[in-house]
């Protein structure tokens, strides 16, 4: 699963995911995007190559978006099928915010991968110039290059062994805050290690002597 975020002022959030699929004789695709306050998956279309499929959505399930693509007939027969979805992310960002919170939903498969790769999930995202990313969820996410070498703008990629509910951005104009709340944990984390190591040393001292 490759998933594309392209983030532009004055649009909402433009996202292209893209599945390589066995479908073992399935005649539809399950999907579930979860909703984040007001942060929601919308205007989905489904696509097989150049050929549009339907995307059909469940009645609101509260704090989540159920949908299913129909598959084309003789497409379930076959022993791999690439999918590409696009949809928007609403409300559009407040990009002109010094600092700002962005959720980016996704839309998740229903069907468990047949193995676990390092790379069974990689997004990029691209953010405009002037944005600069503060922190992120998941954490692995780092900056890398973009092909668009006109865009200005900054692109981070990331990759992992499972596929998230969702990309969480904190981002914005200004400097980042020299405390975040991931910095925070990595803080913590570092001064647990740091005196556990501190009384395991003791402890082999007091035995030595």
């Amino acid at each position: 699963m490759t998933v594309e975020a392209r983030i532009v002022g004055g649009q909402p959030v433009a996202i292209s995911m893209s599945y390589l699929l066995r479908p073992a004789g399935a005649p539809a695709v399950p999907f579930t995007a979860l909703r984040f306050g007001e942060t929601r998956a919308a205007n989905v279309r489904a696509f097989v190559g150049d050929r549009e499929l339907s995307f059909r959505t469940a009645p609101a399930a509260g704090s989540r978006l159920d949908g299913r693509v129909e598959l084309p007939p003789g497409s379930s027969a076959v022993e791999r099928l690439r999918l590409r979805l696009v949809y928007e992310v609403l409300p559009e960002p407040d990009l002109a915010a010094e600092r700002f919170t962005l959720a980016l939903p996704l839309l998740v498969v229903g069907w468990p991968p047949a193995e676990t790769r390092p790379e069974t999930f990689a997004a990029t995202v691209h953010l405009p110039a002037g944005i600069a990313l503060h922190a992120a969820f998941p954490s692995q996410i780092a900056p890398g290059e973009s092909v668009e070498r006109t865009a200005g703008g900054g692109t981070y990629r990331l990759a992992l062994p499972v596929v998230p509910a969702l990309i969480r951005l904190r981002a914005g104009s200004g400097e980042p805050p020299l405390l975040t709340a991931e910095r925070a944990v990595d803080a913590v984390a570092v001064a647990l290690l740091l005196g556990l190591a501190a009384a395991g040393w003791r402890r082999l001292r007091e035995a030595l002597a």
